[in-house]
């Protein structure tokens, strides 16, 4: 499962994205044949260089389908609040 969104992060061109695949080449010591795996991220233009991209990624390996909720709630005050700087 894949969803894409284009979105205006503080005015730079960008999209989100979630996805959900089933890792069955995990190293974990789960009893199962395979894991999910689970990411939300964001893709974004740099603000002073667009011939730069910049992802921003959080993941999550379980036995469950879900992400925890506590996770998704830390990923997304992370994916609204980090800043792009030029140095």
């Amino acid at each position: 499962m894949v969803e894409n969104t284009k979105v205006n992060f503080k005015g730079n061109s960008c999209f989100t994205y979630n996805t959900l695949v089933e890792d069955h080449q995990s190293q974990s010591k789960s009893t199962k044949d395979f894991q999910y795996f689970s990411t939300i991220g964001k893709i974004c233009r740099h603000p002073f260089n667009k011939s730069i991209a910049i992802q921003v990624e959080v993941s999550h390996r379980s036995d469950v389908k879900e992400m925890p909720k506590e996770i998704k709630a830390v990923a997304g005050q992370f994916l609204e609040t980090f800043e792009l700087v030029d140095n």
